[in-house]
């Protein structure tokens, strides 16, 4: 059993699986949830973690959106919604997924991280006005964090403007629309440390980046308070008896 969990010496990838080995034969379900858990994150980042989790510096840039480390629980909802086919239930794990990553990575003794926020991100609608107003009070909370640095990139051409990348200590996580991919080999890794180098050095300092960060949190917030009063205007424009 514990041959078949480890899938090619992945188990290290997996720690929620060891305490379970020791009940391992019960009529194979632990094997049945693994299997139909795989299906709860998308395939290449299943074996990005083990990276990650003894990672003692992490780089990431996310084109468009904002990286799930700092996303709010709607704004993440939001966003896993929007994927083609996502029952309830997917969209259910994968939000826990991804809030665990979030706070396995900003824990107080975790690794020192550089995210690079595409400015277009802060502009971008995901689900309402409020959403995105307490999404960028969040980001500006975790931009304000000893161990973290975020730096907001302009929307200009550079190498990795249509891929996501994270570089670790000593491997480097590529996506795109059609999957992700994990890259251990030294050439791999220095050329995409390199290319997210070179995405950082058009990004505003950190002083700068919160500022931008805060002005999108208020034009966020002026957003809904110009709907609602846009809403109580027309309210109290309505003939009286009608609905």
């Amino acid at each position: 059993m514990a041959r078949l969990l480890s899938r090619g010496g992945r188990l290290g990838a997996q720690p929620f699986l060891q305490p379970l080995l020791a009940a391992a034969e019960r009529d194979g379900y632990f094997l049945e949830y693994y299997q139909e858990s795989k299906s709860w994150m998308p395939a290449g980042f299943r074996d990005w973690g083990e990276y990650e989790d003894r990672a003692r510096e992490l780089t990431i840039w996310v084109p468009n959106v904002l990286d799930g480390t700092v996303q709010t629980e709607d704004y993440a909802r939001a966003l896993i919604r929007d994927y083609p086919g996502v029952t309830d239930e997917v969209l259910a794990a994968r939000l826990n997924n991804r809030m665990a990553r979030q706070q396995r990575l900003l824990r107080d003794d975790g690794p020192r991280f550089v995210l690079l926020v595409d400015q277009v991100a802060l502009y971008r609608a995901v689900g309402s006005a409020e959403i995105m107003a307490a999404q960028m009070r969040y980001l500006a909370e975790i931009a304000a964090r000893p161990r973290v640095t975020v730096q907001v990139v302009p929307p200009v051409g550079h190498p990795l403007s249509t891929a996501m990348a994270i570089i670790t200590d000593e491997a480097a996580y590529t996506e795109s629309a059609l999957g992700g991919s994990v890259h251990t080999s030294e050439d791999s890794v220095t050329r995409l440390r390199d290319l997210v180098g070179r995405v950082r050095s058009e990004a505003w300092p950190a002083g700068e980046s919160l500022a931008m960060i805060q002005e999108a949190d208020t034009r966020w917030s002026g957003v809904k308070v110009r709907t609602a009063a846009t809403a109580a205007r027309r309210a109290s424009k309505r003939p009286r008896g009608k609905a």
